[in-house]
């Protein structure tokens, strides 16, 4: 008993091995071999080796031999004998098997069982054959003659065999527990010689006559037993009909063994109903992905609320043993995408950046990605990737336009997501709605009518379901409810003009679950719509209760926050935070599937609830509720410098996101009392914004502030030249190093005294960093100096804004080459800031870098590296590998690193560094920062020492254009990038003159 291999041909090659995806294995029948069973006698075509590894390329394709000569033998091997020697066999091979009900009974063989997909029958007699009955009784008087022991295989296969009985009932009991996919071809003609069919229709088919069949596929074969397996050119109908089986049974290969991660923030509706074209086009398309040499991409598109991320979830579901991994993210932005792929690091542990995730998947196989709401036109889709080679990725999106990304012809790479069909549209609704009487004629034609006037919508019918199972009101109620709705909605002056017309239905279903819930009296429901109100300011996914939480308890001990005190959220929660009142609020908003919660516990709404929340506000209603939220958001977070505080304000970006992006200034304050609130919510959003390198949102808040002030503020006001100080920062950090002195020099003229520790010594800080930055270093060392005589007493106490002054004077010194000097103040400034906050923060490693810098100052590298080292450790731990601030201390980590060893060879193991950071920059930052400008230079010149002449100039020539371009040509920035470019071309000439006589192509 053994096992032939058709292909692959080399056994051996564990490459070819490993990229195969599917094993075939045939089993010859009684008085058969491996060989003729299969072989066309007039051609001599074997299809198993001539044909079929053609058709099914990434195949391996086996025949199993066993004693099959059922009598005149000594072998008394039954079926379970035969069924456990393919066992052995396979498990020698490692691969697949067939005979499954032993495989899955007996342990040595469990993978074999794992791995099965299906079985084709080829006039198999699962009930037996009367011609084994003739010939069981004509061989055993012979075996009597010839002294020979019974035929068991034989006596097996009579009809009414209690061994054949046995296998089947195990069969039926087995396939029950793991269906398979069945294909039974059946015999149509009889053998030369006799008079009946070898295998009758009802033995060769599993399902009884009875039965529809409902898990096998049977087909009738014209031809004889012993000829419906052989096949004598490619062409043959039956042979073609077997490829064709052996594709299909092929979807949902290999992946169950292997299923290791399920990143899917979100479950599929319990009342999931049809969308069964959608669900075998994504089958067709997605699980494909094994056998296709390119990854496979399907778009899903069409209007909000129309059930393109409830169908992603249910194939997630549906498939999740199919896959190796499956991973979910929110793409509604560019911000909330990275959000995404970072939680997706996280929970797979790898580094958490966008750039490492795509590499990471490009080296596994089986994975799909899901790229929900991508709905911003702006926004690059493709980016997200991973390599073109492997995995499947699926999209949802309200833009058509993005069904180009889809892979294959037509539509096999994409489908439109429109309303429900009737059939399925009556299902969900009275699914939901909890109707027992799913058949009833009365009911159904209700249910029609309903799910009509909501336009087939997915989201409006599970709505009105809601509504309905409630007990808000009837299936009969709901209808007469919905037209009077409707009209009030459209009839209430409010302004819905720039909503589609379509989104009407779902809206009017929305304001029956609210005005139901507003007849509640209690004070859960209360908090519900008013939580419901602010929602709808904030970014409508990854709401977390933490920020109420904290809300809550950073208020109990402020005293100046009418806006917040006054909201409801607190009135109700005066003295400490009400878990039990959140929890009745939030069971009431997603009982009418106003919202959504994930396994971790993150709130959601679907974009249209979010819009609609926000549009069936009244102006007054929403000026009140957008101001509660800022108070909110505001509330949640505080002002400290610890690295904790840090995250959790790095968390509220995409709602002050959010919330800015409703502001067109008609709900900010014009009156003084709420002034103070504003402000401190304006400084801690700014806060944010600087924390995490988005300078541009920073300055861009803080002068629409200004500007909305300016009519009722005293220039004078501490608030107002707070925020005149804030311009200058945002200026400089964005590296407008001019526009920030010509807004700071005023400004530090005008500030009284008393305001030295808030206003004078960070405005003398940043005004000294911008004349440093300009080398205009004896400017900024006078203006140091002239600050330390005249509050000579504060300099007594190291506080964080004397110790940034300590920096200021420092990088002066450094620059007017009084190195020694500038050490002092800038080790005074580290062991300052590590008193204050100790080794393991991120103030105290900036200032490990300033260190790091006078020592390079003083040509002592190697201190310079040891210091730049403890700075980019501690910027690791604090913010993280990502973070901008710890790719521009590495850069400059690698700069160092490179003056130290001056030869080409460490160099050339710098650029591949400098090259990711560079993209990493360019990602977090923008091409255009001056840090990536900065790291763009430096790449340059790493190229020029390693002789890649045209690469640097090439690279210089792009930088200086962009500097022109943000610094103009003017700027010293500029100008040394310029002198570096002219350097370049002097080396291309001098090699051109000293090798001449060398091809143009060999000179780099």
């Amino acid at each position: 008993m053994e096992i032939v291999t058709f292909s692959p041909e080399a056994e051996s090659d564990r490459d070819l091995n490993a990229s195969l995806s599917l094993d075939i294995i045939a089993i010859h029948g009684l008085n058969g071999n491996q060989l003729n069973t299969w072989t066309e006698p007039k051609s001599k075509n074997l299809w198993l080796r001539d044909f079929l590894p053609k058709d099914l390329q990434a195949s391996r394709v086996m025949a199993f031999g066993y004693n099959a000569t059922a009598a005149f033998d000594h072998s008394v091997a039954g079926i379970r004998d035969h069924a456990r020697s393919l066992l052995g066999a396979l498990l020698e091979k490692r691969d697949k098997s067939f005979a499954l009900v032993i495989a899955e009974q007996e342990i040595p063989y469990k993978q074999i069982y794992n791995s099965t997909l299906g079985v084709i029958f080829f006039g198999t007699p699962h009930q037996g054959s009367s011609i084994a009955n003739y010939a069981t009784t004509i061989t055993h008087n012979l075996l009597i003659l010839a002294n020979k022991p019974n035929a068991e295989l034989l006596e097996s296969l009579r009809t009414g065999s209690p061994v054949l009985k046995q296998l089947n009932d195990d069969w039926k009991t087995h396939h029950e527990r793991r269906p398979y996919e069945i294909v039974s071809f059946y015999e149509t003609r009889t053998m030369k010689g006799l008079r009946g069919l070898i295998v009758e229709k009802t033995s060769a088919l599993l399902t009884p006559p009875s039965e529809v069949p409902t898990y096998e596929e049977q087909i009738p074969v014209g031809a004889t037993h012993r000829d419906m397996c052989r096949f004598a050119t490619p062409n043959d109908k039956t042979y073609k009909a077997v490829v064709q089986k052996i594709k299909r049974i092929q979807q949902g290969c290999e992946v169950k063994a292997t299923h290791e991660f399920y990143v899917v923030p979100h479950s599929a509706s319990l009342h999931f109903t049809g969308r069964n074209d959608i669900r075998e086009q994504l089958n067709d398309s997605l699980l494909s992905y094994r056998t296709s040499k390119s990854q496979q991409r399907f778009v899903l598109y069409g209007l909000g609320g129309s059930g393109k991320t409830q169908v992603s979830l249910k194939f997630a579901e549906d498939n999740r043993e199919s896959f190796w991994g499956i991973f979910w993210i929110d793409a509604s932005s560019e911000e909330t995408a990275k959000e995404g792929f970072a939680n997706l690091a996280r929970a797979c542990k790898q580094e958490e950046s966008v750039e490492s995730v795509k590499a990471w998947l490009s080296r596994k196989k089986h994975w799909l990605l899901i790229l929900d709401n991508v709905d911003n036109p702006d926004l690059d889709v493709s980016a997200f990737f991973p390599s073109q080679e492997r995995g499947a990725i699926l999209i949802t999106t309200r833009n058509p336009d993005l069904r180009s990304y889809g892979t294959g012809t037509g539509n096999a790479s994409s489908h439109c997501v429109d309303k429900l069909c009737l059939e399925d549209a009556v299902a969900l609704l009275l699914k939901t709605a909890a109707i027992k009487d799913l058949q009833g004629e009365n009911v159904r034609k209700v249910a029609e009518r309903i799910v009509n006037d909501l336009g087939g919508l997915a989201l409006a019918i599970i709505q009105a379901g809601a509504v309905i199972r409630q007990g808000i009101c009837s299936l009969d109620e709901f209808c007469d409810l919905y037209p009077k709705q409707k009209r009030e909605v459209l009839e209430s002056g409010r302004s819905i003009s720039s909503i589609e017309f379509y989104q009407y239905s779902v809206f009017t279903t929305w304001e029956i679950s609210i005005k139901k819930i507003e007849e509640i009296s209690d004070e859960y429901a209360r908090l519900g719509l008013e939580l419901l109100r602010i929602f709808s300011f904030m970014h409508f996914d990854g709401i977390r209760k933490d920020i109420f939480k904290s809300a809550i308890e950073n208020s109990l001990s402020a005293t100046d926050v009418p806006g917040f005190k006054g909201s409801l959220l607190a009135r109700l929660m005066p003295e400490k935070w009400d878990g039990l009142l959140w929890g009745k609020a939030m069971k009431l908003l997603l009982a009418f599937s106003l919202i959504t919660t994930s396994h971790s516990g993150l709130i959601s709404m679907h974009p249209l609830v979010h819009l609609w929340s926000r549009e069936r506000m009244s102006v007054s209603e929403r000026s009140d509720t957008w101001k509660t939220t800022m108070a909110t958001l505001s509330m949640s977070v505080t002002d400290f410098p610890a690295d904790e505080d840090q995250r959790k304000r790095h968390l509220l970006l995409p709602h002050i996101d959010s919330l800015l992006e409703h502001d067109n200034r008609q709900y900010v304050a014009s009156v003084p009392d709420d002034l103070g609130e504003e402000y401190r919510a304006v400084l801690k959003f700014h806060l944010a914004y600087g924390e995490g390198w988005q300078f541009q949102k920073a300055l861009r808040i803080v002068q629409a502030h200004l500007k909305s002030k300016e009519s009722i503020l005293n220039p004078k006001d501490e608030c107002y030249t707070s925020l005149r100080y804030l311009v200058g920062l945002d200026l400089h950090c964005l590296h407008r190093f001019r526009a920030s002195i010509e807004t700071l020099e005023p400004l530090i003229k005008e500030l009284p005294e008393s305001s030295h520790y808030s206003l004078v010594l960070p405005t003398v800080a940043t005004l000294g960093g911008c004349y440093n930055c300009l080398k205009e270093y004896r400017t900024s060392l006078n203006l140091c100096k002239e600050v330390m005589e005249r509050f000579g007493d504060c300099f007594k106490n190291e506080v964080p804004e004397i110790l940034s002054i300590y920096l200021v004077m420092g990088g002066a010194l450094s620059g007017l080459k009084r190195p020694k000097e500038a050490l002092t103040w800038s080790t005074k400034a580290v062991l300052g800031f590590q008193k204050l906050y100790g080794m393991a923060h991120s103030r105290t490693s900036a200032a490990m870098g300033y260190l790091a810098r006078n020592y390079q100052a003083l040509n002592d590298i190697e201190k310079a590296c040891d210091w730049q080292e403890k700075c980019v450790k501690t910027m690791r731990e604090c913010l993280g590998t990502n973070h901008p601030t710890t790719i521009v201390q590495e850069d400059l980590l690698m700069y160092y690193a490179a003056q130290r060893s001056r030869n080409i060879l460490s160099r050339k193991k710098v650029l591949g560094r400098r090259k990711a950071y560079l993209d990493q920059l360019s990602k977090q930052v923008g091409d255009k920062h001056f840090r990536t400008l900065v790291c763009q230079a430096r790449l340059a010149q790493d190229y020029l020492f390693c002789a890649s002449f045209k690469k640097a100039m090439l690279m210089q020539e792009i930088c200086v254009e962009t500097m022109i371009q943000e610094f103009g040509q003017d700027d010293e920035r500029t100008a040394e990038v310029i002198a570096q470019l002219a350097t370049t071309k002097r080396w291309i000439k001098i090699r051109k003159v000293l090798y001449w006589w060398l091809p143009d192509g060999l000179l780099k």
